[in-house]
């Protein structure tokens, strides 16, 4: 990603751009004024191009009623260097009480000092965020700003390699996952046919109903249309077709489309075209065998690969059939965890940071599950009902459509109490395995790998 810097300046200006990963592009400045010529400043954009940084050089920001147009003409944000204009007004109003981002200096020769720092005054919340950490993980599904920004930034930092790339090989077919919207705004672009493998449910404004969406959540949306639409603008100025965020993470139905599950299992599938491939979850066969303890119900719990940072939970796990003779228990407790840290583990428990989860399954009796998609199709692939307890939105719409289908037992208590309570309900109710099996003779019915592969041949041709 890009910034541009006007060159007169001190080094500090371009030292916080390559702080932040990206690459300050150096800029004229007017004579008369020394300030940013953005005649200039727009011969130098491109596609990577995010941020202007103007410069409020010798305590003159008459420049920037100027520049904030450029930015909304060329969808950028703008970066102010107040450095020089801590208590300045333009038109009576003081620098820092308007605009996008302002940066002011406390350096000891400023007018404010605390000796060295500085301060920044952003102008909504998600500029004056920090980059991304461990936990952004968890609002991408949730956060659809936040969501939108990153799209915008991955696709307009791959936009000049994948250019060069796929005008140089002009492939027949672009296969991308489902999330990787890049992959599919490239295909658009570049005029190319796009298949999209989509390993979540298929999503549509029926399908999304499955995640629950609130009426909260629903105003949250309509207050970020115009963040979110300051960032498409972004892409539309890079020459991607993106008229909406919607039509970037749902597919039309002309979008050849392979989705891994049965169209019993997927939500509203009736309101999907023929283009939508509905091939069942292509699961990889054990590898290896486990030993079921004769005489008792086999239990498997594991929260995924991602959000498995739970040791009270599984230290509730164990206290509800550690002593438990009727039970045996197999919980994959993750690599985030720290397995001594559950103390004792009883003789009839066995406890990893990781198992061979098919060759589990193959002899379990019940699944206690974060329900993300992989791992709620491998349950019911082997007809076992499951227990849901989801931690993401997305495992919430896998989670709901389980449920609605009778196939599973929601965990509202996750105390040993409510977890036994849970496992013994879908263990000794019949219907639970009876609608788990329905979805596993659905998911044999579908045409795997080889119907996927038919649907990305026609596509090409």
């Amino acid at each position: 990603a890009e910034v541009l810097v006007p060159s007169l300046t001190f080094v500090a200006s371009f030292q916080a751009v390559t702080a932040a990963g990206c690459v300050p592009v150096a800029c004229d400045v007017l004579p008369e004024t020394g300030t940013l010529d953005l005649n200039d400043a727009e011969k130098r954009l491109t596609s990577r191009t995010i941020a202007v940084m103007p410069v409020d050089y010798a305590s003159n920001p008459w420049h920037l009623d100027e520049v904030y147009d450029f930015a909304r003409r060329k969808a950028l944000r703008v970066v102010e260097d107040a450095a020089h204009a801590s208590g300045c007004r333009h038109h009576g109003r003081r620098i820092g009480s308007f605009g996008d981002m302002v940066c002011f200096s406390f350096d000891g020769i400023k007018n404010i000092t605390s000796g060295e720092g500085g301060c920044l005054v952003a102008f909504d919340a998600e500029a004056a965020r920090p980059g991304m950490t461990a936990a952004d993980g968890a609002r991408l599904g949730s956060d659809l700003t936040f969501s939108t920004r990153l799209i915008v930034d991955l696709t307009l930092a791959a936009d000049d390699w994948l250019s060069r790339e796929l005008t140089a090989h002009r492939p027949d077919v672009i296969v991308g996952d489902s999330m990787a919207f890049w992959a599919k705004l490239a295909a658009k672009k570049h005029g190319i046919p796009f298949v999209s493998s989509t390993t979540t449910f298929a999503f549509n404004r029926f399908s999304a109903k499955v995640i629950g969406q609130n009426g909260a959540g629903f105003l949250q949306f309509l207050l970020a249309q115009p963040r979110i639409n300051r960032q498409l603008k972004r892409l539309r100025a890079a020459g991607y077709t993106a008229k909406s965020v919607f039509g970037i993470i749902a597919n039309d139905n002309e979008t050849e489309t392979v989705v891994y599950t049965s169209p019993e299992f997927q939500p509203c599938a009736d309101t999907f075209s023929e283009k939508y491939h509905f091939v069942g979850p292509l699961l990889r066969p054990a590898q290896s065998s486990f030993e079921k303890l004769p005489g008792r119900s086999l239990i498997c719990i594991s929260l995924g690969t991602v959000n498995n940072d739970a040791l009270p939970f599984y230290r509730a796990c164990l206290a509800a059939f550690g002593g438990d003779p009727r039970f045996q228990l197999v919980l994959s407790a993750g690599t985030q965890t720290d397995l001594a840290a559950l103390g004792p583990i009883p003789e009839s428990c066995t406890v990893r940071a990781s198992v061979d989860q098919m060759a589990v399954l193959d002899c379990a009796d019940v699944f206690l599950t974060h329900c993300g998609m992989n791992s709620a199709s491998e349950g019911l692939w082997h007809g076992l009902p499951l227990v849901l307890y989801p931690q993401t939105p997305e495992q919430h719409g896998v989670a709901n459509r389980v449920a609605a289908l009778g196939a599973g037992v929601p965990l509202t208590d996750p105390s040993a109490d409510g977890i036994r309570r849970a496992v013994e309900t879908a263990l000794t109710d019949p219907s639970y395995r009876e609608n788990a099996q329905k979805l596993a003779d659905s998911f044999r019915r579908c045409g795997g790998a080889a119907e996927a592969a038919d649907a990305i041949e026609h596509a090409a041709n």
